[in-house]
């Protein structure tokens, strides 16, 4: 009995550092991750925003995971050469290690050509005083106008377009973000728990959706009526940028991060 029992403890060890390397390859091995972003194309602002597009140039990606069993994860990839059309659905494959995340977060990163934007403020700059409480000639409406699509044809870093209906009129209505910044986002699983099941062998999928209408949901209608406008190639522009309707761009910068959500496994 005493020799049975010897052996016993004596093995007992070796199974143990074998479980521990079962376990440590099953937390180790990668689980697919597909993430794919979506956006609110339902008229906003009572009806009087139509969508058009929301146009990303993320300079990269960070997913940043910690886990209860095994170490944290944190992956990075290289975005600067896609531009990311958010209304046609694109996707983002990943292979990330497999477990249970207490906490998991996505984060895009934007970067800005200092140079471009220093000029197009810099012009801005000298329409200004004409601009001064939406109160602008034709010639200055048509200035405006070129600088914005002068503007555009550069790539900004983030760009919301829409049209807007004004008395039977038809307004672009641009939001534009072309600065550095990063939008982070954590994720709850379809029940809202910040708790992450990433499995082998699963088709795991993660949704970041961007809620337009909310972000939209508190803009007065009379902040972007009396905005200025510009003009160019028979269409009417209001653009709304930190230097020209710094009130509105405010207002949207702060809600695009609250109204972003990150579903995973719904």
């Amino acid at each position: 009995m005493t020799r049975r029992l010897s052996i016993l403890f004596a093995a007992l060890p070796l199974a143990l550092l074998l479980c521990w390397s079962c376990e440590k390859q099953d937390f180790t091995e990668p689980a697919p991750l597909e993430l794919k972003l979506s956006v609110t194309e339902t008229p906003a602002m009572g009806g009087k925003l139509e969508f058009g597009e929301l146009l990303m140039h993320p300079s990269g990606i960070e997913i940043e995971g910690m886990r209860s069993t095994g170490s944290d994860v944190f992956l990075e990839r290289d975005l600067r050469a896609n531009a990311i059309a958010v209304g046609g659905q694109p996707s983002i494959h990943f292979d990330i290690p497999q477990g249970i995340y207490n906490r998991l977060t996505i984060s895009l990163s934007f970067d800005a050509d200092a140079e471009t934007e220093a000029e197009f403020e810099d012009d801005l700059e000298d329409l200004l005083d004409d601009l001064s409480g939406g109160i602008a000639n034709l010639t200055t409406e048509e200035e405006l106008g070129e600088l914005i699509l002068d503007y555009l044809e550069d790539d900004p870093a983030f760009v919301y377009s829409g049209t807007y209906v004004r008395a039977g009129e038809e307004l672009e209505l641009l939001l534009v973000i072309n600065d550095p910044f990063v939008l982070n986002t954590t994720a709850v699983n379809g029940k809202g728990s910040r708790e992450i099941a990433l499995e082998k062998g699963r088709g795991n999928r993660a949704s970041l959706h961007f809620d337009v209408n909310k972000w939209f949901s508190i803009v007065p209608e009379a902040l972007v009526e009396k905005s200025p406008v510009g003009i160019a190639d028979g269409k009417k522009y209001v653009l709304i940028h930190k230097k020209l309707n710094p009130g509105l761009f405010n207002m949207l910068y702060n809600r695009i991060e609250q109204y972003t959500t990150l579903v995973v496994n719904e």
